[in-house]
């Protein structure tokens, strides 16, 4: 995997951590 695609799967990661952060529960974990 490129930097490049790797780097958006991060910044994903961090989106998806924020908008789960009001809702702790199973989706966190997907």
């Amino acid at each position: 995997m490129d930097d490049y695609q790797e780097e958006l799967l991060e910044r994903d990661a961090l989106v998806q951590d924020a908008s789960n952060a009001d809702v702790e529960d199973d989706a966190t974990e997907l």
